[in-house]
């Protein structure tokens, strides 16, 4: 019999131990209702998603993206406002919320990003630091 795979699968266990002993204690102390719970497991998963994306996008251009946050902000603010405020049906709401979220996304890749393709990645570092807070003012005045 061979121990060889034995040890991986420890260590996978003993990793979660002390997040299952943190919630355990939770559990005793400060019980909660379900809401609580499915609050964080949802925002828990989207910052998985956003973690994500940027490590596929550094993979694939090395490139720190750091407007990836607010290149989704921006048209989930338009689908929202238009469904919340105007009235609009939701699913079209929701089909010009993708649609906004198609021509941001070329909109910046064509004026933006191909600017500097032959630029240090630094640089284009730094220039979607810069797309990110214009994209937060957009966000932000987008309501009004």
């Amino acid at each position: 019999m061979s121990l060889r795979g034995v040890g991986i699968e420890l260590k996978s266990i003993t990793a979660y131990v002390p997040a299952m002993v943190v919630i355990g204690v939770q559990l005793l102390w400060f019980p909660t209702g379900i809401g609580p719970w499915t609050l964080g497991v949802v925002v828990g998963l989207l910052t998985a998603l956003v973690a994500l994306g940027l490590a596929l996008i550094y993979r694939a251009n090395r490139v720190l993206n750091f407007a990836q946050g607010d290149l989704g902000t921006v048209p989930t603010t338009l689908s929202v406002g238009l469904i919340a405020f105007s009235g609009l049906p939701y699913l079209l709401g929701l089909f010009l919320g993708l649609g906004a979220a198609v021509v941001l996304g070329a909109v910046v890749e064509l004026a933006i990003i191909r600017r500097f393709t032959r630029a240090p990645r630094l640089l284009l570092s730094v220039a979607t630091i810069g797309l990110s807070q214009l994209l937060m003012v957009a966000g932000l005045l987008l309501p009004r």
